[in-house]
């Protein structure tokens, strides 16, 4: 954005001179258009979780049972990113997947990967549209855990990037809600732009 001050503040700091290289996960092409020196050495690199299956291998469990992960984003996330989708949408949507999934025998855990206004959201659900609480999991606030419970399940449903990510290290099936450009990206970076 020319007009946005901190945006010009990050442009030439990208250009000087201490800067020899500058990798990204996102959005390459707008990284082109901010380096002006040709000096600089611009790259696209992979998130360090798809490293996960790797780094955390210990930690991979398997439940053997059909089990749908289903990580909730906080309630405004959409709106905050130009989408017109408001709470009441937003639980709407959590509630018709849980549906389908009972509906299709799938058991599933609903379940955040540690934002507060994520596990606000999920609290919220439960207070205001009666989501069971036994079918929750909170203060998922460690890697490992967090590990731990995504390798357990047969899929995973996330907004959030990270457990995306994840999954696909892990080799669990995910579908990713798009609510920012970034969840495009990494999709499209994988081969699964749809």
């Amino acid at each position: 954005d020319e007009d946005n001050e901190k945006c010009q503040r990050l442009k030439k700091t990208l250009n000087f001179d201490c800067v020899q290289q500058i990798t990204t996960r996102d959005n390459f092409d707008s990284l082109e258009k901010f380096i002006e020196e040709q000096r600089i050495s611009i790259g696209k690199v992979s998130d360090p979780a798809v490293f996960t299956w790797k780094v955390f291998e210990r930690f991979v469990k398997s439940n053997g049972k059909k089990k749908i992960g289903v990580f909730i984003i906080r309630a405004n996330a959409f709106i905050d990113n130009g989408i017109k989708f408001s709470r009441e949408d937003a639980a709407a949507l959590w509630l018709d997947l849980i549906s389908k999934l009972e509906q299709s025998g799938f058991d599933y855990e609903l379940l955040t990967s540690g934002h507060f206004g994520d596990e606000a959201f999920l609290d919220y659900l439960i207070k205001v549209y009666g989501v069971d609480a036994k079918k929750c999991v909170f203060n998922m606030n460690s890697p490992e855990r967090l590990i731990e419970k995504i390798s357990s399940y047969d899929a995973v449903v996330s907004c959030r990037l990270h457990p995306s990510i994840i999954s696909f290290s892990l080799g669990v099936p995910s579908l990713g809600i798009v609510w920012n450009s970034k969840v495009d990206y990494f999709y499209d970076a994988i081969g699964y732009p749809n």
